[in-house]
């Protein structure tokens, strides 16, 4: 590197010979002098690879061949795709007098190329320095949009979430923290079932398989509270036995639906908060409602099991005609263990 010195005398009176600038006595007379002529110089640059993602991060190394003034900044620029460095964006910057690195980032927004080429300029003095001699390759992002719900209800029901597929492109969809993914995670769309009320977010990468860019993004989903129908009733009950009630707390401003039993028949409204049962066939079957809150949309099914006792079957054995006399008649039925009987007293006998 230059390290040169040049000493003499002068007679001006101007800049460092200024009178009494620097002495007193012969100020534009023979002022001595001695100048260091140093090459302050971006000797070289380095960079990790000639392929880059938009907004990927790198570092950049430099060298210089002689120290720089203690507030020099130093500045990497990279250039357009043409490696046309008119109108440079800076990319890193760092305070230094010496050799060292520069943290930079590709910017987002930085069309995709194959020309562009970087460099590092100086502040103080300012110095440009020379570009890293190759060019580099810059590749584009994916850019998947999410479509789907953002405003959900917890509960059965199953929401689909997709981006656009692009062939040669792979998938990965992170699993929400109030809701669970129902099948694959790793195709164009996701299946989610919402469990928990509350805010959450769909979250999926993209990525370029041939050239392993890969870009995050997310859609916030709004999960609203379903309602918690609760059915009290009687859980047995006989044959052909009328008015067996059945209802769900109410909540001012829900919707109500119960279901027709297949062993029964309900007696009046079905959209109330309540109903009346007629059980017509022994045997097992369910009391089912649903609740909706026409506000949100939000519903839920829930179901009660019921136990239908078939009714005895007493067939009476006996004189269907006799003399009214002071002689006893006998009746009777079929015995069946662990049944109770009771005779009811005939009005004429």
């Amino acid at each position: 590197s230059l390290n040169l010195f040049v000493c003499g005398y002068t007679k001006s009176t101007n800049s460092i010979s200024s009178n009494s600038s620097h002495q007193s006595q012969n100020g534009g007379g023979e002022d001595g002098f001695i100048l260091n002529f140093v090459d302050n110089k971006i000797s070289s640059i380095q960079i990790p690879k000639l392929t880059y993602c938009q907004g990927e991060e790198l570092a950049v190394n430099f060298s210089v061949l002689s120290d720089f003034v203690s507030s020099n900044q130093f500045t990497a620029e990279i250039s357009n795709s043409s490696g046309n460095f008119a109108n440079p964006t800076p990319i890193g910057t760092v305070i230094s007098t010496t050799s060292g690195s520069i943290n930079c980032r590709i910017p987002s927004a930085m069309s995709a190329g194959t020309g562009y080429r970087i460099r590092i300029i100086s502040s103080n003095p300012s110095i440009i320095g020379s570009d890293n001699g190759t060019n580099i390759v810059i590749n584009a992002l994916p850019q998947p949009i999410i479509s789907g719900s953002t405003s959900t209800c917890e509960g059965s029901l199953t929401y689909t979430y997709t981006v656009p597929n692009i062939l040669g492109h792979t998938y990965l969809w992170t699993s929400p923290s109030k809701g669970t993914i129902i099948g694959s995670t790793t195709g164009n769309s996701v299946s989610i079932r919402w469990t928990i009320a509350g805010v959450d977010s769909v979250k999926i990468r993209q990525t370029n398989s041939q050239t392993s860019c890969f870009k995050d993004t997310t859609i916030i989903v709004s999960i609203q509270s379903s309602p918690y129908p609760i059915i009290s009733g009687a859980i047995s009950a006989c044959q052909q036995s009328q008015n067996n009630s059945y209802y769900i707390v109410n909540i001012p401003g829900h919707l109500y639906q119960w279901y027709a039993p297949t062993r029964g028949v309900i007696t009046g409204s079905g959209t109330s908060n309540t109903i009346n049962v007629q059980w017509t066939i022994a045997g097992i079957d369910s009391i089912k409602v649903r609740q909706t809150n026409p506000q949100t949309g939000c519903f839920k099914d829930t179901s009660m099991i019921v136990s239908i006792q078939a009714l005895p079957m007493p067939l009476i054995n006996g004189r269907t005609s006799v003399c009214a006399t002071n002689k006893d008649e006998s009746y009777s039925v079929a015995f069946v263990q662990g049944h109770n009987y009771q005779w009811f007293t005939p009005s004429k006998g």
